[in-house]
């Protein structure tokens, strides 16, 4: 997503299921799988992304930063 919305800007769940139509479309995820997980991701608790889906996202921090931030999150929840 990062050299995506580099050269394109904000990006919306439907443009990035475009990007996916060389994989098997049987596996293909829908728009609306899409906007839910790129919903969670620009959650306030999560921060990975921001913008809105009507007019796309963008990336809010490095890739390394989100990992990081899922990971201590699973951790958290995993100890409850």
């Amino acid at each position: 997503m990062a050299d995506l919305t580099r050269d394109l800007g904000p990006l919306t769940a439907s443009q990035l299921l475009l990007t996916m139509y060389h994989q098997d479309r049987d596996d293909l995820p829908t728009a609306a799988d899409i906007d839910e997980v790129l919903a969670s991701l620009a959650s306030p608790l999560v921060g990975a992304i921001q913008g809105e889906a009507a007019t796309g996202y963008v990336l809010a921090c490095s890739p390394t930063v989100t990992a990081e931030r899922l990971q201590i999150l699973g951790e958290a929840l995993s100890d409850g």
